[in-house]
């Protein structure tokens, strides 16, 4: 009985493809046979995030080869139909092989790093005038919709712990998602990748009364080289907002209007990134800068009981500190610049075609908090719907600049920006 595994093949892909007279049909268990047995790529060493991401780009190179042009050249019998496959299968190989060979050396340095602590200051929870209490802590945990809406009551002599009846959500767009807390999202295209995990760091502690002690918090919160064997090229912030532009006009055209709004958001994004850990207007690749996206800490704060003050005891408020952490990990960059009689354009790196730009990219989100993944055509909605179904709503948090309430929502929409620093 002949299987799907015997039939897909990179050649039967390519002669269907040349022929045109039916439609190719592959599961991603098939994409992945393809990888292992035709092309004969190791992939061992990858994880399972990454390997899920190599039938996508494998599809994408596929697509987009520049030897489809030579269509006509074949069908005018110029083209030998041999000599012409094997200049597709070599292309496809050299850009998997390349694409293995470089995520693997950068997710393992993204990886070490990520289990190194960062050099950081605790610039928010050392306070004077704090009480001393018992030598113990207690740990709460479960899942974020329930640690969102957790509310202390006295009983007696004890402490309650309950929940909150779950608030509304509010739905958020593109913007707001890359700014909510918790959100990773990683670009890759054979030009640019980077990652964007908005990691917060919390503190939380139990005091004596309701401080609002506001300590300026560093910006710069790490910096740490991706890939140690390797070399960083730096370049003008100019350079990469003109390649930007320049990229989502030669790739729009092929993508629905939804998707574009997507990717616009991503790239812009990271820009806005590049343009606040920039120096002297310059940028670097094959780096990761930890930094505090707005400048600024915020708070939340819970009576735990009132109960204790009426029987002669000190109010106990449980608090959270709260620093907009974001971790930029941009790990390679690889259009260039060219100067000509007419002035300065952006060009592919990729010499045989300009059509490398058009490549569609390969978006991933990840819940950093429940570990999940989404990508795919389907990858953002499903990540809202995550949200909003396992999340819910956040509690709002306190500027301690200027002493003011806001919904984390409305924080995410202006980075992190109070609207005393706008």
């Amino acid at each position: 009985m002949t299987t799907a595994k015997d039939i897909i093949s990179l050649n039967n892909i390519f002669m269907q493809t040349v022929r045109m007279n039916s439609t190719i049909k592959m599961s991603l268990e098939d994409i992945h046979h393809l990888i292992l047995y035709d092309l004969k790529l190791n992939i061992k060493h990858l994880s399972s995030s990454q390997a899920s991401t190599l039938p996508y780009m494998l599809i994408c190179y596929i697509k987009n080869w520049p030897g489809w042009e030579k269509k006509n050249e074949y069908e005018n019998g110029s083209l030998n139909m041999q000599s012409w496959y094997r200049r597709f299968r070599q292309y496809i190989l050299y850009k998997m092989s390349l694409l293995i060979t470089k995520t693997l050396a950068i997710a393992d340095n993204e990886l070490e790093m990520e289990n190194k602590p960062l050099k950081q200051v605790d610039s928010s929870t050392q306070l004077s005038n704090r009480a001393t209490f018992a030598s113990f802590s207690i740990d709460v945990s479960g899942p974020a919709s329930l640690l969102s809406n957790l509310v202390f009551w006295g009983v007696g002599d004890d402490i309650s712990v309950e929940e909150h009846a779950e608030r509304p959500w509010i739905a958020i767009d593109s913007i707001q998602l890359l700014n909510y807390p918790h959100v990773e999202v990683e670009f890759n295209s054979p030009e640019l990748s980077f990652k964007r995990t908005f990691e917060p760091r919390v503190s939380r502690y139990i005091s004596g009364c309701a401080d609002m002690l506001h300590e300026k918090p560093n910006f710069i919160l790490g910096k740490h080289r991706i890939n140690t064997e390797t070399s960083k090229f730096v370049f003008s912030t100019s350079l990469l907002e003109e390649y930007i532009d320049y990229y989502k006009k030669s790739m729009f055209p092929l993508i629905a209007p939804e998707q574009q709004e997507e990717v616009s958001v991503i790239l812009n994004q990271f820009y806005l990134d590049m343009l606040d850990i920039k120096v002297n207007d310059t940028i670097a690749e094959n780096r990761q800068v930890s930094f505090n996206l707005g400048k600024n800490i915020f708070k939340r704060s819970k009576k735990i009981s009132n109960s204790m003050e009426e029987n002669g005891r000190p109010t106990v408020i449980f608090n959270e500190i709260f620093l907009p952490k974001v971790v930029s990990s941009f790990r390679y960059f690889t259009g260039m610049q060219e100067y000509t009689s007419e002035g300065r354009r952006i060009i592919s790196s990729n010499k045989t075609s300009l059509k490398m730009m058009k490549f569609k990219p390969i978006i991933r989100y990840r819940c950093i908090y429940c570990k999940l993944h989404f990508i795919g055509p389907t990858g953002l909605k499903d990540f809202l719907s995550h949200l909003e179904t396992k999340h819910k709503r956040e509690q709002p948090l306190l500027c301690l600049l200027c002493k003011k309430s806001f919904e984390i929502s409305d924080l995410a929409k202006q980075r992190w920006k109070c609207t005393c620093q706008l």
